[in-house]
């Protein structure tokens, strides 16, 4: 960036609409985040009001995506920069100490990342230059000091993507070295010692690390990066020297492990919600997890997130060694399945508000759908089971859905039925519940229910997947048809001058037989003329 002479309010973006739709197709930028082309004479800083502009090489070069990593967020709302004023040297830094720290198993952190870089300022562009001193530690084999064509290509999209209001800044903050609690010397050392390149990563690589949710292949695989010979590469080797067509295989979750996009999920700004600026300043504590080792981390799974009860299941974190803290001793959680999560959680709570009648006691009981079912059991079988009665007191204590239902006890309203399908299981299933204690019931019944949920999560997952590969399919072969197109178009133009040439060919040899005739009339009218030449001097001759 040192030798660009342009400033942060004289460049404007280049890009045509056809490039914009293709950029957004090969990045999985959504529409729903309105990407749009800035004017022709609008630079960066003229974002209209709800938007905010971003650079193709942010995402080309730097290997950022959308939704934005939360340390980038972190570090942004710690310097007070807005990201369409971060240059793209800049966020590369960023994210090239982001991937170091995640495959080097060490917690990326701002306190970490101001001892290797301080905030700079030119030309109106922000971006991080290296701390001076002569000791100071560094996590790159080479600097980036100069960048070219990066700063005449952006676009709008919605605001949400950084939500944060963050000034202009005109100049850059004043930052000294942190503090030694904000950080760990063997961190410092790992990075300082273990240094990469800058440059463009292969995208499942970035998915490892949780920079990027394009992520196709099954879940419950993850990927692994090959040499030629199918030999596994070790991925610090990797990112030293940066193959974006590196050869990519899979391997299978272990029994430890969860899905990749759900282990890294913590790791990006949730664009649905306001993000916070999480408290990564100071030094990862013993009770941190490794970045890569996806089975310490902190997952939010639909069934335990929404049913936690006061009184959750006693887990243990594993033990990670970390030179900055004491490491506690713990144990490893054994593993649990489905059943036991559920039956720590006790019975689901419905969240749909209703009223109460006067003699309501319990907001779990079963379902009219349940009292209709188990009215059918009691009849055939009164000894062998116990009455709903005895699970929620009275009928009038039983729980009634507060679902619009006509006279004729018909769903009509298509929303209800979609829900009851969705969310209650077939009642046959409580037929072979009958003989269970209340409280097994009611235990089975929310085994039941959970696995309804996790197999319509898991369709819903598989489904996204399917409907991400077939947009990225479609993208391709709308590429493939514009490249046939353009094909197509030089083959016309070819025939058209083939053509042209050769209807000059013919007219020229038209033109070159007249000429040919008219010279032979000549020859001919010129032999007559030598004959009656050699006549009239053979008559001269005799007189």
């Amino acid at each position: 960036m040192g030798r660009d002479t342009i400033t942060l309010e004289q460049a404007v973006s280049i890009i045509s609409q056809e490039y914009l739709q293709l950029f957004c197709s090969d990045y999985f930028i959504p529409e729903s985040l309105h990407p749009e082309l800035p004017g022709p004479e609008d630079a960066i800083v003229n974002f209209p009001e709800g938007k905010i502009g971003v650079y193709c090489k942010f995402f080309e070069f730097a290997n950022y995506r959308i939704p934005i990593t939360q340390f980038l967020f972190d570090l942004l709302g710690h310097y007070q920069i807005h990201l369409s004023q971060l240059s793209v040297i800049g966020a590369a830094k960023v994210s090239q100490f982001e991937i170091n720290c995640r495959v080097l198993n060490v917690i990326p952190t701002v306190g970490l990342f101001r001892v290797f870089y301080i905030p700079s300022y030119q030309s109106g562009w922000m971006s991080f230059a290296k701390r001076p001193g002569k000791d100071t530690p560094q996590c790159y084999v080479k600097p980036l000091d100069s960048l070219k064509n990066w700063n005449n290509r952006f676009f709008w999209v919605d605001e949400r993507v950084f939500p944060t209001p963050v000034a202009w800044r005109s100049s850059a903050p004043r930052d000294n070295k942190p503090t030694a609690d904000s950080y760990s010397e063997a961190d410092v050392a790992t990075l300082n010692t273990h240094r990469t390149s800058f440059g463009q990563q292969p995208e499942d690589l970035l998915c490892l690390v949780g920079i990027s949710r394009n992520y196709f292949f099954p879940e419950d695989q993850y990927p692994v990066f090959l040499f030629d010979n199918d030999q596994v590469m070790d991925l610090f080797g990797l990112i030293k020297n940066p193959n974006p067509k590196v050869k990519v295989g899979m391997r299978p979750c272990a029994a430890h492990e969860v899905p990749l996009l759900q282990a890294t999920a913590s790791r990006v700004v949730n664009m649905e919600e306001a993000p916070t600026i999480s408290t990564s300043t100071g030094t990862p504590s013993a009770m941190e997890k490794s970045p890569l080792d996806f089975a310490d981390e902190d997952v939010q799974t639909d069934v335990v997130g929404e049913h936690q009860t006061d009184n959750p299941v006693s887990t243990t974190v594993p033990q990670q060694e970390h030179p900055a803290a004491e490491s506690a001793a713990t144990e490893v959680p054994p593993e649990t399945n489905l059943e036991q999560e559920v039956l720590t959680m006790g019975p689901p709570v419905n969240k749909r508000r209703r009223k109460r009648d006067r003699g309501e006691t319990g907001s779990n009981a079963p379902s009219k759908v349940l009292r209709t079912e188990r009215a059918a059991v009691e009849d055939e079988d009164t000894e062998k089971s116990s009455s709903f009665t005895s699970m929620g007191g009275p009928p009038n204590d039983i729980y009634q859905l507060s679902w619009g239902i006509t006279n004729s006890c018909r769903l009509d309203n298509p929303l209800v039925c979609q829900e009851l399908v969705d969310h209650i299981i077939p009642p046959g299933c409580f037929s072979e519940m009958r003989h269970l204690p209340s409280e097994d019931f009611l235990s089975q019944y929310n085994i039941n229910m959970a696995r309804q949920v996790a197999l319509g999560s898991q369709l819903r997952l598989r489904f996204e997947q399917e409907s991400k590969l077939l947009k990225k399919s479609v993208a391709k072969v709308g590429r493939r048809e514009k490249k046939i197109k353009i094909q197509d178009d030089k083959i016309r133009n070819l025939e058209s001058l083939i053509e042209a040439e050769s209807y000059m060919k013919r007219v020229a040899e038209t033109k070159n037989e007249m000429l040919t005739k008219e010279l032979e009339d000549l020859h001919a009218h010129f032999s007559k003329l030598q004959v009656d030449s050699e006549q009239l001097t053979h008559q001269v001759a005799t007189l």
